[in-house]
C-alpha cells in the first residue's frame, strides 16, 4: 500500500505529531510539524519528556503542537496522528487514565476555540513527526524550530512529502 502526506486545504494548517517511548515506560519524546497548503513548514518541534509511556508521549506531542498553534494564533487546523487510541481519547477524554486527564482537558479546551479535524495517518506517512520524536529520545533535548531553521534529514523528508512521493506500507 502506498502512503503519502497530503496537503491541507487552502488556509488550513496541517499538524502531524508523534510520541516515542523507549521501554514503555522509558525515556520518551514527542515531535511534531505544522505545514501549510504548499507543504511549507510553519514550525516543528521535538521535546524530551523523561520517563513516560508511549500514550503519554503521543498526548504530549499533540499538547505541545497545540500550545505552539495558540502562541502563533493558528486556528484552522487539520491534525494527523498515527495513534488511533489518541483519536479515541480526544473524542472521549474520560476513557483515559487519570494521569492523562490534565493534558487531555487542556487539549480539549483549546480545540473548543479553533476549527479542527483530527484523522489517522499510517506511521509511514508520519515520518517527519516520528523522526523528531525519536530525535528527542536519543538526544534528551528539546527545541522549537521556525520554518527557516529546519535543516538536515528533516528537509529531505519535507521535500519528498511536498512532491507527493509515497512511502510503502508493508503491514
Amino acid at each position: 500500500m502506498k502512503v503519502k502526506w497530503n496537503k491541507p486545504d487552502r488556509g488550513r494548517i496541517k499538524i502531524n505529531t508523534d510520541g516515542a517511548s523507549k521501554g514503555n515506560p522509558g525515556p520518551s519524546g514527542a515531535g511534531g510539524i505544522a505545514r501549510d497548503e504548499k507543504g511549507v513548514a510553519i514550525f516543528a518541534f521535538y521535546e524530551f519528556i523523561g520517563e513516560a509511556t508511549n500514550m503519554y508521549a503521543e498526548i504530549f506531542g499533540l499538547f505541545k503542537a497545540l500550545q505552539v498553534c495558540q502562541n502563533e494564533n493558528i486556528d484552522l487546523i487539520w491534525i494527523k496522528v498515527d495513534a488511533v487510541n489518541l483519536i479515541r481519547l480526544i473524542k472521549e477524554p474520560s476513557k483515559g487514565h487519570r494521569s492523562l486527564q490534565h493534558m487531555l482537558s487542556h487539549i480539549n479546551l483549546f480545540l473548543k476555540i479553533v476549527e479542527f479535524k483530527i484523522t489517522h495517518i499510517y506511521r509511514e506517512g508520519n515520518k517527519t513527526a516520528d523522526h523528531l520524536a525519536n530525535f528527542a529520545c536519543s538526544t534528551k533535548s528539546s527545541k522549537v524550530y521556525r520554518e527557516d531553521e529546519l535543516h538536515g534529514h528533516i528537509t529531505g523528508i519535507l521535500k519528498c512529502d511536498s512532491l507527493g512521493i509515497p512511502y510503502i506500507r508493508t503491514k
